[in-house]
């Protein structure tokens, strides 16, 4: 019988380095407005907010709007300029775990690296709570906050407990639920890289017994959020029919749904910034031969891109399984050339990889790997997990790292390391200053290769670049029947140049190429199959005749309109065929 059936003892306190300054005097900022948090000292030594905001990027910005509920409409904030996972503001919240009855006790830590020594503070800005760090240079530390819940345990109910981490120097953060069994880590996205509209990628317990969720993480007073579910929430509300709710700067929103809430979309009607979270309460993944927690902030469709790479999660675990997210109808993705699906809005497609593969969408997607439950066939140790895969472009030539252990069932575990970057640079990363050896190439994409090692030291390490592009790197550890993964991050100034997608792969599947190829819309008719064309907007039509020519002398001609595929009518033609309806501008649409 799994573990999380039995209550076992509680957990002592996390063994793990706390810093100085526990809810002292200084509250924070106001759960009214914005301070950007970046630590100062007075003479007095109390800590303050410095003067610049944290509504734009790592060095600040311009406030985008007023905090009070009922103030005008603001703009969407832009994302950073330049792509960055660091940061001197963050905000995160934590999701329901295991019921408290069983596994002991949660315990929440925050890993934070630093380019530059540094320190700041951890909020729960509603309820007053500061906790000071430092971190030195080029150094990754772990932060225990004290021990208590610091997720809603009520589905659909809002509660004061999103985290704000700000930092005098840029930093990165990674946040980590310790649970018996049961952890999980996902990296923290800057406020710079926030967005106001998500659609959410989460997890499915296989087992049917654990709700599926989201979490939801306002930053600014008065912020109307409407939720568009896609599927029965816990609470009745229906696919189809959105429903709003009104959170304030601090608060956070959990949803839950027996079925998977993947393809939820989330919008701040404001346009203030949400930080959002998605995945499973615990969930069964691949079999139901054990679950786990499933944790990790998402991305804004705003970051979301048409190339990936994915590196199977090594230690034995056999292929992994991927969700892909379409924000566009009929995205095709094509699967390191071989495999083509159909993605429409929604749910999403599964597919599983077994080897280094690349991910081709026609509109950008959004990638989701996972870990299978332990006993699954081809896994060896570990449980389920969730990581967000980075779009390809979204590379990084520094980073920082440790791994996670606590007081867990990490304690014991296996760590990897695993990195992609252009073959051409393999030469040139380094792991601790020495050349990384063991690179292997993309089997359908020689131009990028990859390499996993194992970490098996509790040191801070930094894997560093001197090539021309950047490189991608996941960290993931696997215990007893537990495991965590989480990306370490991007900071590219010009992500195309750096990065690591648009390389023609040997097989012919060319962005570029033309030839029309046949496929088949997942569970679709097989007699009824499309054609798509390469190119910038692989268009599809019907096979055979579309049912009427065009009411002048022109057939219909395909063409990509901000990013969608579109049918057109040949000049001279003021009317389309049956089968490519109109829009309001007269304009043939695609079936």
């Amino acid at each position: 019988m799994r573990a999380s059936l039995l209550p076992l003892a509680a957990a002592s306190c996390l063994a793990v380095a706390t810093l100085a300054g526990a809810c002292g005097d200084d509250k924070g900022g106001t759960v009214a407005g914005e301070d950007t948090g970046a630590v100062t000292e007075d003479a007095d030594g109390a800590s303050d907010a410095t003067a610049a905001d944290d509504a734009g990027d790592a060095t600040g910005g311009a406030d985008t709007g007023d905090d009070a509920a009922g103030s005008d409409v603001i703009e969407p904030p832009p994302l950073n300029a330049a792509p960055t996972t660091r940061g001197q503001v963050f905000w995160l919240g934590y999701m329901e775990n295991l019921t408290l009855a069983f596994n002991g006790p949660p315990h929440f830590a925050l890993q934070i690296t630093a380019e530059e020594a540094t320190r700041g503070k951890v909020e729960i800005p509603r309820t007053g709570f500061v906790q000071i760090f430092e971190v030195p240079a080029g150094g990754a530390v772990e932060v225990a906050l004290p021990d208590g819940i610091l997720y809603p345990q009520l589905n659909e109910t809002a509660a004061d407990l999103g985290v704000r981490v700000s930092a005098d120097d840029p930093v990165r953060v990674t946040a980590i639920h310790y649970r018996l069994h049961f952890s999980e880590a996902t990296p923290v996205l800057p406020s710079g890289e926030l967005a106001d509209r998500y659609v959410v990628l989460a997890g499915e317990d296989a087992g049917g017994q654990s709700p599926s969720e989201l979490l939801i993480v306002a930053t600014r007073d008065g912020t109307v959020v409407e939720i568009g579910p896609s599927a029965v929430t816990s609470g009745f509300h229906a696919p189809g029919n959105p429903f709003r709710v009104t959170l304030d700067a601090g608060q956070t929103y959990q949803l839950q749904a027996a079925q998977d809430l993947s393809g939820t979309t989330v919008q701040a009607l404001g346009g203030e910034r949400l930080a959002v979270f998605g995945g499973a309460r615990q969930a069964n993944v691949g079999c139901t031969g054990a679950d786990n927690h499933l944790w990790e902030q998402l991305l804004p469709p705003a970051r979301w891109a048409t190339d990936y790479v994915v590196v199977p999660l090594g230690g034995g675990a056999g292929p992994t399984p991927l969700r892909i997210l379409a924000d566009r109808v009929k995205t095709v993705v094509e699967v390191s050339c071989q495999t083509q699906v159909v993605v429409d809005p929604g749910k999403g497609v599964a597919v599983n990889v077994a080897k280094p593969t690349v991910l081709r969408g026609s509109a950008p997607i959004a990638v989701g790997a996972f870990v299978k439950s332990a006993g699954c066939a081809g896994t060896a140790g570990g449980d389920p997990n969730l990581a967000l895969v980075a779009p390809a472009r979204l590379t990084t030539r520094r980073a920082t790292f440790k791994r996670v252990r606590g007081v867990s069932t990490l304690e014991d575990a296996k760590h990897w390391l695993t990195v992609v970057a252009r073959a051409a640079d393999t030469g040139a990363v380094t792991l601790d200053g020495q050349a990384l050896t063991g690179w292997a190439p993309f089997p359908d994409e020689p131009a990028l290769a990859t390499v996993t090692a194992e970490v098996d030291d509790d040191d801070a390490h930094t894997l560093a670049t001197g090539g021309e592009g950047g490189f991608q790197a996941m960290l993931y550890g696997y215990g007893f029947y537990d495991s965590y993964a989480f990306h370490l991050g991007w900071d590219c100034d010009d992500c195309d140049a750096t990065g690591l997608g648009g390389h023609a792969p040997a097989t012919g599947c060319d962005p570029g190429d033309t030839t029309i190829r046949t496929t088949t819309t997942p569970g679709g008719d097989p007699d009824d199959p499309r054609r798509i064309c390469g190119g910038p907007c692989d268009c599809w039509e019907r096979l055979g005749d579309p049912g009427g020519a065009c009411a002048g002398d022109g057939d219909p001609v395909w063409a990509c309109v901000d990013g969608m595929c579109e049918g057109a009518c040949g000049d001279p033609c003021d009317a389309c065929p049956a089968v490519f309806p109109q829009d309001e501008q007269g304009r043939c649409i695609a079936p």
